[in-house]
Parts: C-alpha cells; sequence; structure tokens
C-alpha cells in the first residue's frame, strides 16, 4: 500500500511490487481510505488504484468481497 499515492508518479509503489511474492499494490490518494471489516468486508472512500505486478496498468480498485 502507497498512501498519498498520485498515479502519475507511480514508481514508489511499482518497486514495491517487484519484490519476492508480492501479487498486487494499493495506490491511496490523500482523500481517499480503504476500509476492512469483518468477515472480509472491503469498502473504498474516494479513489482508490490497484496494480497487479510491477508491469501491470494503474486501474480503479473494484471493491469485493474476500
Amino acid at each position: 500500500m502507497e498512501p498519498n499515492f498520485d498515479p502519475g508518479h507511480d514508481r514508489r509503489l511499482r518497486k514495491m511490487l517487484a519484490g519476492a511474492g508480492v501479487r498486487y499494490g494499493l495506490g491511496i490518494p490523500a482523500e481517499s481510505a480503504v476500509l476492512l471489516g469483518p468477515d472480509g468486508a472491503v469498502e473504498t472512500v474516494g479513489t482508490v488504484f490497484r496494480i497487479e505486478g510491477a508491469e501491470g496498468d494503474v486501474e480503479l480498485m473494484e471493491v469485493e468481497v474476500l
């Protein structure tokens, strides 16, 4: 996870994604949040970005119940 994320400057998050065993990362801009609740509940406030793999595209996060 990278707080204060700017999708135009994603180098730091991509560097973290290059680590062994890391599948995806979340970029959370200053005005946004990811809320984790019981039983896998996930909610977002504002815009949250997701990147799968160090070479993946920056995408808007779609909330899924885990």
